[in-house]
């Protein structure tokens, strides 16, 4: 299961997570991260990688300053324990272990914006830290850097271009998707960015299955504005929003429907299914051979 807790988090407490965060860490972030100049440079030097499918911030490596780093990952930290889960109470101290929680916060920031895994994994059995709560940390101390490199991406790139099942601009895997209500077309949603993009319906976005006798897909009584696409040949799964519902017609933030659909996640464990921990990007996997497929079939 992607999201760290081993309860449904309630929709008041995911909204109240969400306010503190954009009011709190985003901003903080926002003013002591990478320059918009800097973002720019990068997009318009992976411009030829991006339009062969390479993600903008494949192999990006950045050394942050430090210097208030601590302070902005002790604030996420208090602010996930308080509305998310108690299993974030003194993070900071065991992600740090010897180091300093700067040097720690600045390694975690380094290799998240870069996508890696072997990092996640390594500091998952040095610290005892579960590999998905790593990379949800991870991922919401540098949200505000990635957000801003995909507003940068937007501008200069055409999506509609973009034809594979992996973020551009961050790499990662899909955490949600959602069908749109006119004619049922798929768009996959990137927890790292929130950015969206258009991906075929009938196709698994992480094996590239094509084959409609091994997809399929979940439903669970009482949230019928859902549904939990399936692949019986890699057994991945992935949770949709079917806006061709009555329901969830209000609800228009991913953010919102990951954190608060963790049912939908024990639904599809449940069966046998998978969902990778949200650091598992497509070009830093465990089984680099897996990329290679994937690209030889698009």
């Amino acid at each position: 299961m992607s999201v760290p807790t081993d309860h449904n988090i309630e929709a008041a407490s995911v909204e109240a997570f969400l306010k503190a965060y954009r009011e709190g860490v985003g901003k903080l972030l926002s003013s002591t991260s990478i320059s918009e100049l800097e973002l720019s440079q990068r997009v318009a030097s992976q411009f030829d990688n991006t339009a062969s499918g390479i993600p903008l911030f494949a192999g990006f490596d950045a050394s942050l300053d430090g210097a208030g780093l601590a302070r902005i990952g002790f604030g996420l930290e208090k602010i996930l324990y308080t509305h998310v889960s108690d299993i974030f109470h003194n993070f900071v101290a065991a992600l740090s272990g010897d180091e300093t929680p700067e040097e720690a916060l600045s390694r975690l920031v380094r290799h998240t914006l870069k996508g890696d895994v072997a990092y996640f994994e390594n500091l998952s059995r040095e610290r005892s830290i579960p590999a998905d709560r790593l990379a949800f940390f991870g991922n919401f101390l540098v949200r505000p850097i990635r957000q801003r490199a995909r507003h940068v991406l937007e501008s200069a790139y055409d999506l509609d271009q973009w034809h594979y099942s992996y973020c551009p601009v961050c790499g990662l895997w899909p955490q949600m998707a959602r069908l749109e209500e006119e004619f049922g077309q798929r768009h996959l949603w990137c927890i790292g960015c929130t950015g969206q993009w258009s991906f075929p319906r009938m196709r698994c976005p992480f094996c590239l299955e094509d084959n409609q006798e091994k997809l399929g897909y979940l439903t669970v009584e009482g949230w019928e504005g859902y549904r939990i696409q399936t692949c019986d040949n890699c057994h991945h799964y992935l949770k949709t929003r079917d806006e061709r519902q009555p329901e969830p017609k209000s609800v228009s933030d991913f953010d919102i429907e990951y954190l608060g659909t963790t049912v939908l996640d024990a639904a599809a464990t449940r069966e046998g299914y998978c969902n990778d921990f949200i650091g598992l990007t497509a070009f830093n996997a465990k089984d680099p051979p897996l990329s290679r497929t994937y690209r030889q079939k698009l």
